[in-house]
């Protein structure tokens, strides 16, 4: 537990604590919380990049089983191509 949450009101979760949570709490954090940015289209699969507070996640879906097959965390926002 991160005793820091409560005492300041512009607290930002870290990529380290987001990659802590157990994914069935990732997901709903990313979706939820996180701002969709942009998507790329490739001919087997999807991505989906999301700002979420201080990192960007990448999702990549397979469109034949519509499913979530992975993600990608990226530390820092300067120089990401996407």
């Amino acid at each position: 537990m991160d005793l820091n949450r409560g005492k300041f009101p512009f607290y930002y979760m870290t990529l380290y604590e987001f990659k802590s949570l157990p994914e069935q709490e990732q997901y709903p954090k990313l979706f939820n919380e996180g701002e969709f940015t942009t998507y790329r289209l490739e001919p087997n699969a999807r991505f989906a990049l999301y700002d979420l507070e201080k990192f960007f996640v990448e999702v990549e879906y397979e469109p034949k089983s519509n499913k979530i097959v992975n993600k990608f965390c990226r530390w820092s926002k300067i120089g990401v191509i996407f």
